[in-house]
């Protein structure tokens, strides 16, 4: 379904042949023969399969044409009014009633006190119960941000809601365009134009966007409503806390993760025993609840109608800007030696634990869909594998991608200065880190943290600060590692990645 609202005033009288063809491919028309000096309806349209009705223009503005296909729409009435054309039908193949109206709203504050009272009387009178379209030049914003370098006026625009709030009618956005009228020098820009649809229409198109096309023979962008669903590709996994409430699903999470896996690393056992889980979850899903999709439209239908109602600027005054006098507080104290030295202990199970603890179990997601419920209901499940993970990444210093690939065997280090490459723990030497080629001398060295720049000389030799000199088979890896070292030669220009 597509739908086109075009606003120029006197279009039919000062627009020629070229303009109107160019504006037709924007939209997928193509054109039958043209007299410029009188602009049939027909040529317009491709074929003959199509309705009108139509309201002469008045002096220079105030003409109106609302064109259909009746290949796709059936129509059964017909209204013209001043400032109004409409049309009820059927759409061909779903047998949907719809009225559409084109509508260009008065400048003057008189005449549109009467516009909003026609329409109202109209509405009324047929009933909501059918899917509306109102599309056209409405000549009123709905808020201040809709007008620039322009005056608002905020009793019009009040008068303007009311009469969207009465009847229930539910506004749809513009994507990609904030305004929809520029004036003549380029200067002043107003949202003026608008599709605003009934309820029921979400009941026959679920999908409803507004694109603007190309502005070329008016001050007015055309807006074409369609609904198009766009595919992105499968839904990410996320796990809902609700599903935990019902019977049967620990029984999925315990059948997954007693799944075999064939990876050898610890980290990458825990990642695939999630993965385990998360495909038996998700088959669980799709029989106990079955397709969200007529959830989800619900949803999007409660969503305008929300949105339609709170054009309030209620979250703005949650947010208070940070000054200075809100960091008056204590000062920042420094660690012990003994609390320095055990942030380089292993992590234990009680450390793991109170952390998870502390965490909120409605926290959105990670990107593999696990939340800190799932953690904190099946710790007893996942605690051995999970610490096993996490030691790996405190023993070797380094952990495992989205492709399954150790970030830091990834990524090389091109040494400059060495200021900012760790010696044993960064990949600059070789394709592994010098701390798992060398674990014995990793072990002995006084400062496990040191800079290339600290142990590296400008020679390219090594200078070494031992807790104990190294003897057997550990001296024999020295002389292995001031070889691999040797040909690094230090310079001004810093350290990168490649």
């Amino acid at each position: 379904m597509k739908m086109i609202s075009r606003c120029s005033d006197s279009l039919l009288h000062s627009i020629g042949e070229e303009e109107i063809r160019e504006f037709g491919s924007q939209i997928g028309l193509r054109w039958n023969a043209f007299n410029p000096q009188e602009i049939r309806v027909g040529s317009l349209w491709d074929n003959s399969d199509f309705g009108f009705i139509q309201k002469e223009v008045v002096g220079k503005s105030g003409g109106m044409l609302l064109i259909w296909d009746t290949k796709s729409f059936s129509a059964t009435s017909t209204l013209c009014s001043d400032y109004f054309l409409a049309v009820r039908g059927k759409w061909i193949g779903s047998g949907k009633e719809s009225i559409i109206l084109n509508i260009y709203v008065p400048h003057d504050d008189a005449s549109k006190k009467i516009m909003w009272k026609s329409l109202d009387s109209v509405l009324s009178g047929v009933g909501i119960d059918l899917a509306w379209v109102l599309c056209g030049d409405f000549n009123e914003v709905r808020e201040e941000s809709d007008r620039m370098n322009c005056e608002f006026n905020k009793r019009r625009a009040t008068r303007f809601n009311d009469f969207i709030n009465r009847n229930n009618l539910i506004e749809i956005p513009i994507n990609g365009r904030k305004f929809t009228r520029i004036s003549d020098d380029g200067v002043k820009f107003s949202k003026l134009d608008r599709y605003l649809v009934s309820d029921l229409s979400f009941d026959e198109w679920s999908d409803l966007s507004v694109v603007p096309l190309d502005r070329r023979v008016s001050d007015h962008y055309p807006l074409m409503l369609r609904d198009k669903i766009i595919d992105y590709g499968p839904k990410p996994f996320k796990i809902f806390n609700v599903w935990f409430q019902k019977v049967g699903v620990d029984a999925i999470v315990e059948g997954g993760w007693s799944e075999p896996v064939t990876s050898s690393r610890l980290d990458c056992i825990f990642r695939d025993k999630l993965k385990n889980v998360k495909f038996a979850l998700k088959e669980w899903s799709n029989n106990e609840f079955g397709s969200l999709d007529s959830e989800i439209n619900i949803l999007k239908k409660k969503g305008r109608r929300v949105g339609e109602k709170g054009r309030k600027p209620c979250l703005w005054n949650w947010f208070c800007p940070v000054g200075p006098d809100s960091c008056n507080g204590p000062a920042v104290g420094k660690l012990s030696p003994s609390e320095a030295s055990d942030l380089e202990l292993k992590f234990c199970e009680k450390e793991v634990w109170e952390a998870i603890k502390e965490c909120g179990g409605t926290k959105a997601p990670g990107p593999d869909g696990f939340n800190l419920s799932f953690y904190k209901k099946y710790w007893n499940l996942i605690k051995e594998d999970l610490l096993n993970a996490i030691n790996q990444f405190w023993d070797k210093g380094d952990q495992i991608n989205s492709t399954g690939v150790a970030f830091k065997e990834s990524f090389s280090k091109k040494i400059g200065d060495g200021c900012m490459t760790s010696f044993w723990t960064d990949v600059w030497v070789g394709s592994t880190t010098l701390k798992s080629r060398f674990e014995r001398l990793f072990r002995l060295d006084q400062n496990p943290n040191v800079t290339v720049s600290e142990r590296v000389l400008q020679d390219g030799s090594g200078n070494w600060e031992w807790i104990r000199q190294p003897t057997g088979r550990t001296s024999a890896q020295l002389d292995e590692l001031n070889s691999a070292v040797s040909s690094t030669t230090l310079n001004s220009k810093p350290d990168a990645w490649y």
